[in-house]
C-alpha cells in the first residue's frame, strides 16, 4: 500500500482510538453527548430562536429537490402524491419497509431500534446499553460455529460444497433452507441500522410537504405527530456513542442525510416544539462529530468512505450558517469527495467494487455531491456532471424492465435517500464494459449479459460473486437466469457464502478444485488478476462473445466460454470446454460441474434427456436444449437483502475428457 497510504491509515486509526478514550469516560458518566446550552457555549452562538430562523433559511434541500437533474434522476413515485401518501400513511401507522423484509409492524409503545425484529429471538442487550466501541459484529467464524452447534444438536450437518449440495447429508440445500434457515441465522445487524437510518422520515416529510400543497390539515398533524414520536423516541434510546446505531460510521452518514431532508420539510411544522428541535439539531451536530473522527478510509476505500463524505457534506452545509468552522471543512470536504471518486471509479463509468447494485448506490452518492458543490462553492470539476451521467446510462443498460435492475455481485438493498431511476435503454445494442468485466446484449424482447474475469489488485473484493463467465438472461421484462443475489451478510455464513459460490451461477467448474472454498472473512473474495483477453464480434445478426479464466480449476486448466446469439432467431449457442496447459497433472478422473440458474417463479419442465421447456405460469419463455443430461435441484434466490424465494438449479456433471459441452437457449 506505500509508506504515505499507511501513514495515512495509522494516522486516522489513532485519532479514533484517541476519540473512543476520551468519549468513553464521559459516556460512563452519562455527559458523551451535547446540549444545545454546552453548544452554544462552544462557539458563542446567539439564543435558540434565532440560530432556528437562520437554520430555517438554509434551502439546500428545497434546491436540491426543484433541480431537473435530480427529479428526472430519480423515481417517479416520489412526484406521484398518491404514492408518496400511501408510504406516509404506512409509516404514521407503523409499518415500515425494511430490505427485503417487506413492511414491518411497530409496537405502539417503545420503538425497538436496538432489536432485529426479523428475528424471533431477543436481540442482544448489549446492542442497547454498550458503549458503540464494544460492540462486535459476529464474524464468520463465530457464524459458522453457532451454526454447526445448533445443527449437530440436531443431528444435522450443513456444509455446502462448491456444487450447492450440503456435505455429510442427504437433504438439498433447499430443503434445509425451507425447514431450518430462518432457525440457524443469528441476530441480523442491518435490520436494526436500516430501521435508524431514518429513511421512513424522509417519506413522512414528502408527505407533509405534499399535505401542505393539497391543505390537508389531516394529514400534516398526523405526520407531524408520528415525525415527533420518532425523533423523541430515537434521541431518548440512542444517547451519544451508546448502542448499536452508532457502531458503523455510513450508518450515522446515511441518518445524518435523511434527518437532513426531515428537518427541510418540518422545519415550519407548528405541532413540532422549540424544545424537540433543540434536541434534533444537538444530536446533527453529535452526527458530525463522530464522523470526523470516524472517517472509513482504507487502502481500498469503499462505499462506505463516499456515505461518509456525503453525510459530512450535508452536515457541513446545515451549521455553516451557524459555525464558520464548517464553511472551510465543507471546501476541504468537495475535495476529498472528488478524489474518493476518482480512485473507486473505473475508466468506463463503473463502479470497482464488481456489483451491479452497489454501482447504483454510489451513483446515487455522486448526485448528491454535485447537487450539493452546484449550490455552495461550484468546486467540483464539470466533468463529474459527464461522469454521473456515464454512470447513470450503465443503471439504463443494467435494467431489464423499469425500476428493475439485473443483479451482478452482491446486493445489500441500501440507498441513501430516495434511490435512483432505472430508465431501460431503449435501442437494441452491444455494450462493453471492459473494465468492469460486462458485456451486455440488448434486443426489443430480451436483455442478455456476460460476465467476463475483469480484476485488478487495486479493487476491493467484499461484493464480487464467483461469476466469472457467468451470464443472466432476461425476456420480455422477467428474469430467466440470474445472479441469486445476496440474501444475508453476517447473519447467515452459511446462506452467504453458498449464494456468492461458483455454485450458484450460470457457469462451469471443476467440482474438486482447490479454490473454490470461501474465505474466512465474509467480506473478501479471493480474486486472480486478470487483463482483458475477451474476444467480441458482431457480423450479420450474429454476436460471438468468447473469453476465458484459471480461476477455478487445479493447476494445468483453462476454463473456456463462447456464446453465439442469433438476434434474428433468438437462439444464444453456448460452448463449454478445458485447455490443457503447462503443469497439467493428468488426471482423469476429473469432473466438470455446470449450473443454470432460474429465477424465482420459472417452471422448468423435462421434455426428454437433453430438452427443457421453461415456463412462467401458463406462458412458454424458452427452450434449454443441452449435449449432456441435466438434473433439477431446488435452490433459493435472494431478490432483496433479507428476502428468500424458492427457485430451481440445472446442473450436470461430466468429466473433462467429454469436452466441448454445448447448450442452446432458444427464446420463445
Amino acid at each position: 500500500m506505500g509508506i504515505k497510504t499507511a501513514g495515512k491509515l495509522l494516522y486516522y486509526r489513532l485519532k479514533k482510538k484517541l476519540f473512543a478514550m476520551r468519549y468513553h469516560k464521559r459516556w460512563r458518566q452519562g455527559l458523551s453527548y451535547s446540549s444545545w446550552a454546552t453548544l452554544a457555549k462552544r462557539h458563542n452562538l446567539p439564543p435558540f430562536e434565532q440560530c432556528f430562523a437562520t437554520l430555517h433559511n438554509n434551502n439546500l434541500c428545497g434546491q436540491i429537490w426543484s433541480d431537473e437533474l435530480f427529479k428526472t434522476s430519480i423515481p417517479a413515485r416520489w412526484h406521484d402524491k398518491q404514492a408518496v401518501y400511501q408510504q406516509a400513511d404506512a409509516v404514521a401507522d407503523g409499518r415500515i419497509s425494511i430490505l427485503g423484509f417487506d413492511r414491518l409492524q411497530l409496537p405502539e409503545g417503545p420503538i425497538p431500534w436496538h432489536e432485529d425484529v426479523t428475528h424471533a429471538v431477543k436481540s442482544p442487550v448489549g446492542w442497547q446499553r454498550d458503549f458503540y466501541q464494544h460492540i462486535s459484529i459476529l464474524s464468520q467464524e463465530e457464524n459458522v460455529c453457532a451454526h454447526i452447534l445448533r445443527q449437530a444438536q440436531d443431528e444435522r450437518l450443513f456444509s455446502v460444497r462448491p456444487d450447492g449440495e450440503p456435505a455429510g447429508h442427504s437433504l438439498s440445500f433447499a430443503k434445509v433452507r425451507m425447514e431450518g434457515a430462518e432457525r440457524d441465522r443469528t441476530h441480523d445487524i442491518k435490520v436494526p441500522w436500516e430501521l435508524s437510518r431514518s429513511q421512513h422520515l424522509f417519506v413522512l416529510g414528502l408527505g407533509y410537504h405534499y399535505a401542505i400543497q393539497d391543505r390537508d390539515h389531516v394529514r400534516m398533524e398526523r405526520y407531524a405527530a408520528t415525525f415527533t414520536r420518532h425523533c423523541t423516541d430515537w434521541l431518548d434510546n440512542n444517547p451519544f456513542l451508546q448502542g448499536v446505531n452508532w457502531t458503523n460510521p455510513m450508518e450515522v452518514a446515511i441518518r445524518a442525510i435523511n434527518w437532513t431532508w426531515a428537518f427541510y420539510f418540518f422545519k415550519a411544522a407548528p405541532e413540532i416544539t422549540p424544545a424537540l428541535w433543540e434536541r434534533f439539531i444537538t444530536a446533527l451536530y453529535d452526527h458530525a462529530i463522530y464522523l470526523e473522527h470516524h472517517w472509513e478510509i482504507s487502502d481500498k476505500p469503499n462505499n462506505h468512505y463516499l456515505a461518509n463524505v456525503i453525510g459530512y457534506l450535508y452536515l457541513c452545509n446545515f451549521f455553516a450558517p451557524l459555525i464558520k468552522r464548517f464553511k472551510w471543512l465543507q471546501r476541504q470536504t468537495l475535495s476529498q469527495l472528488c478524489i474518493a471518486w476518482k480512485d473507486q471509479m473505473l475508466h468506463d463509468g463503473t463502479s470497482y467494487e464488481g456489483s451491479s447494485a452497489y454501482h447504483s448506490l454510489v451513483t446515487e452518492m455522486v448526485l448528491h455531491g454535485i447537487l450539493i458543490d452546484r449550490y455552495t462553492y461550484r468546486k467540483l470539476p464539470d466533468t463529474l456532471t459527464t461522469l454521473f451521467k456515464r454512470m447513470h446510462e450503465v443503471t439504463g443498460h443494467l435494467a431489464y424492465a423499469p425500476d428493475a435492475l439485473l443483479h451482478i455481485g452482491d446486493n445489500d438493498s441500501g440507498t441513501i435517500v430516495t434511490g435512483l431511476a432505472y430508465t431501460p435503454t431503449q435501442a437494441p445494442q452491444l455494450q462493453t464494459y471492459q473494465h468492469f468485466g460486462l458485456t451486455i446484449m440488448r434486443q426489443p424482447d430480451w436483455l442478455l449479459t456476460f460476465r467476463h474475469p475483469a480484476y485488478k489488485p487495486e479493487q476491493p473484493t467484499g461484493h464480487f460473486h464467483q461469476d466469472a463467465l457467468s451470464f443472466t438472461l432476461s425476456a420480455h421484462g422477467m428474469p430467466l437466469f440470474i445472479d441469486p443475489g445476496t440474501y444475508l451478510y453476517t447473519s447467515h455464513a452459511a446462506a452467504r457464502n453458498y449464494l456468492r459460490s461458483v455454485g450458484s451461477h450460470n457457469t462451469f467448474f471443476i467440482s474438486s478444485a482447490q479454490g473454490l472454498e470461501m474465505p474466512s472473512d465474509l467480506f473478501q473474495l479471493p480474486q486472480q488478476p486478470q487483463a482483458w483477453h475477451a474476444t467480441i464480434t458482431h457480423n450479420d445478426g450474429q454476436v460471438t462473445i468468447q473469453d476465458h479464466h484459471a480461476g477455478y480449476g487445479p493447476p494445468g486448466l483453462c476454463a473456456w466460454r463462447r456464446m453465439v446469439i442469433s438476434t434474428q432467431e433468438n437462439i444464444i449457442r453456448c460452448t463449454d470446454w478445458w485447455e490443457i496447459m503447462d503443469g497439467y497433472s493428468g488426471d482423469d478422473a476429473l469432473g466438470s460441474t455446470w449450473v443454470l440458474s432460474l429465477a424465482p417463479g420459472l417452471d422448468a419442465l423435462q421434455e426428454n434427456d437433453t430438452t427443457w421447456l421453461l415456463k412462467r405460469e401458463s406462458r412458454p419463455l424458452a427452450t434449454i436444449t443441452t449435449s449432456v443430461a441435466y438434473s433439477i435441484k431446488p435452490s433459493f434466490a435472494a431478490p432483496a437483502y433479507g428476502a428468500q424465494l424458492p427457485t430451481t438449479l440445472l446442473t450436470a456433471t461430466a468429466g473433462i475428457d467429454t469436452m466441448p459441452m454445448e447448450f442452446a437457449i432458444q427464446l420463445l
